[in-house]
């Protein structure tokens, strides 16, 4: 599909949303696209998508110790997102990055892109993660999932009311 104000192709898709009188609006520029729900030990893959040559990393990515986070989280203690346009080079230049670095490697993942969720207090209760962003100039994808971390924050919120 053609955006006028955009003035180039964007490839997409909307599907209906189980929130009443809302649809969701996936922009196909990544992978995966996940979020990572953090537990007080662990994270989970709260939802994940892949794209149709890729296979989901959720069964990988079961009750991972958050220390497989601390570097990511080291590195955000600086920035408000994180772009890895080169795992494998990042890799070798971050000691502190190999298991990471081999994880990603395994499941052909070149590029990361990460934005943390922050809860009302400010605190980070996950991250929104895509892998092998490409961008086209299109969509700005830092832009992007900035603009979506508050809705899914609120999403957690909403849930964690719920289960109350």
């Amino acid at each position: 599909m053609t955006r006028r104000g955009l003035r180039s192709w964007v490839n997409y898709y909307t599907k209906a949303s189980t929130m009443p009188n809302c649809v969701v609006t996936v922009f196909t520029l990544a992978s995966h696209a996940l979020l990572l729900e953090l537990g007080a030990d662990s994270f989970m893959i709260n939802y994940e998508w892949a794209a149709p040559y890729v296979a989901p990393l959720n069964t990988q990515l079961e009750n991972i110790s958050k220390r497989f986070l601390e570097p990511i989280e080291r590195l955000l203690a600086r920035r408000n997102y994180l772009d890895i346009a080169d795992v494998a080079k990042f890799a070798e230049e971050e000691a502190d990055f190999a298991e990471q670095g081999d994880f990603c490697a395994k499941n052909d993942i070149d590029r990361i892109l990460l934005v943390p969720v922050k809860n009302d207090f400010g605190e980070i209760q996950a991250y929104l993660l895509l892998t092998n962003v490409y961008d086209k100039g299109e969509i700005n994808p830092v832009s992007l999932l900035q603009h979506l971390a508050p809705v899914f924050s609120k999403k957690l919120r909403d849930a964690a009311l719920r289960i109350k």
